[in-house]
């Protein structure tokens, strides 16, 4: 199981134990009539809700260690996760510093409580609600709806990258390409990382030429559940891409 899957498992664990957590408190709240005791329904909130924390330094502690991997190319997706998440933690610590310590302020902690539940859930729809949704509405792999892989008319791809900007294509790939793919390393994010992609690919394809069109190929029509970049990308754009994978 690769590290992003595994986040990927303990963030909906986590969230599993966030509805528990949850429930037990609407219910202590809310009915007058309960199948269980409020002594049981508090010691079930108090038990999910220390799981959740320790589910969520473990999911924080992978999330950092991801982050590591990607260098620079940090999309601007993971930034607001990583926000939420340290806001969430935030939250949470100071529910459970009035629990222990300043009761003078109970009276704000089903409000504390469903503040720390609404970025629970924020911080899983941008995470595994988006892994989810990718693989629900991405076709997959071998379908009938895979794009076929086409070489684009216009300049070769080697010319390309030959006239691109490196720094311009860095900045491309951060927005499109980091959350997925290690530029410094070849450990698998949601796809393959791509430190020395082309001279991989080269190896492969017996020249420099075929490798940037093989790679000029997987962007524009790519095989499997990669989003396609054909009109995405201007040439212009394309080009400052190929010449920063180049460098990698």
């Amino acid at each position: 199981m690769s590290l992003l899957t595994t986040k990927y498992v303990l963030t909906l664990a986590l969230f599993g134990c966030g509805v528990i957590a949850l429930w037990t408190m609407l219910t202590l709240m809310g009915r007058n009539e309960r199948s269980i005791e409020p002594a049981a329904l508090r010691v079930l909130h108090r038990v999910f809700g220390y799981i959740a924390l320790a589910l969520a330094v473990v999911v924080g502690i992978i999330g950092y260690q991801l982050t590591a991997a990607a260098g620079g190319a940090i999309t601007h997706r993971a930034v607001l996760h990583c926000a939420l998440a340290a806001l969430f933690f935030v939250v949470f610590l100071f529910k459970v510093a009035i629990a222990r310590h300043y009761r003078q302020f109970l009276k704000h902690m089903p409000a504390l409580g469903l503040i720390a539940f609404a970025m629970l859930f924020a911080v899983v729809s941008i995470t595994a609600g988006h892994r989810m949704a990718r693989d629900i509405w991405t076709a997959p792999s071998g379908s009938q709806d895979e794009p076929v892989r086409e070489t684009p008319s216009g300049p070769d791809a080697l010319s390309l990258a030959d006239s691109g900007e490196p720094e311009a294509g860095r900045q491309l790939f951060v927005t499109h390409c980091g959350g997925c793919h290690a530029h410094d390393s070849t450990d698998a994010l949601v796809g393959p990382g791509l430190k020395g992609l082309v001279a991989h690919e080269t190896e492969e394809e017996g020249s420099r030429e075929r490798a940037f069109e093989a790679i000029r190929s997987q962007i524009l029509n790519p095989a499997g559940t990669m989003p396609a970049f054909e009109g995405v990308l201007a040439e212009a754009e394309l080009g400052d891409l190929l010449a920063y994978l180049g460098t990698l």
